[in-house]
């Protein structure tokens, strides 16, 4: 992890997927461990904001070295490439997500939750627009062109879950940012759109993820209650 910096021109996609999941995997330990974490302690069991920012730093080191990856117009054609969009998304709202909780949780600054949100949401909308990029036909062919590049942009999907099942998680993060998003402010039609975005990739995943009712039935029930109020 030390040397990211000095591997920007050889990393490959596939490369960047392993250093995705150990930075997952430090990610999902650091959410663990902040249920203990008390601000008002003056021994605290863990030290949340220490690793809060190295986690940061490894993140922003780690997307430095994919920036020729990180690009929409390259996603369409390397399903590996869109599991590291994914994966690169998901891991920013994870990690905003559990600052914004442990915000909440200790009274801090609103400016740093609303930050914290704000992140989250640019995170999902990014997941949302690579979704509807990859399943959204280009009404300037023909019919049969419409057709054809449609089945194409559907099997990279396909593709990539099969290399990453990981990525059903992602649209569930998303959906649920975005849901977080609705309960601040209802209505918001934007965030429809891109909800209803994600809501269409899980049912194209269908057909390679048949458990994947689960967490709609989840995303849809918690949208059900945000409509209600």
């Amino acid at each position: 992890m030390a040397d990211l910096d000095s591997s920007r021109s050889s990393i490959t996609p596939f490369g960047a997927g392993i250093i995705a999941l150990a930075i997952y995997g430090r990610l999902l330990r650091h959410i663990t461990l902040s249920k203990s974490f008390d601000l008002l302690s003056t021994t605290p069991s863990y030290d949340f904001w220490s690793e809060h920012w190295r986690i940061s730093r490894l993140f922003e080191q780690w997307s430095a070295c994919l920036s020729q990856h990180l690009s929409l117009a390259n996603a369409g054609s390397d399903p590996s490439i869109i599991s590291l969009h994914l994966n690169t998304w998901s891991i920013s709202i994870g990690q905003n997500d559990v600052a914004a909780v442990i915000i909440e949780r200790t009274g801090c600054s609103q400016v740093m939750l609303q930050d914290c949100q704000s992140n989250s949401l640019i995170a999902a909308v990014s997941i949302a627009n690579l979704i509807r990029s990859a399943i959204k036909a280009n009404f300037s062919f023909t019919r049969v062109s419409i057709i054809f590049k449609y089945l194409i942009i559907i099997s990279l999907l396909m593709l990539a879950f099969q290399l990453d099942p990981g990525i059903t998680w992602s649209l569930y993060m998303a959906s649920m940012t975005c849901i977080g998003a609705l309960r601040r402010t209802p209505g918001d039609i934007s965030i429809m759109s891109n909800l209803e975005i994600l809501l269409e990739g899980f049912q194209k995943l269908q057909p390679v993820a048949p458990r994947i009712d689960i967490l709609v039935s989840i995303v849809s029930s918690h949208l059900n209650l945000v409509q209600v109020f």
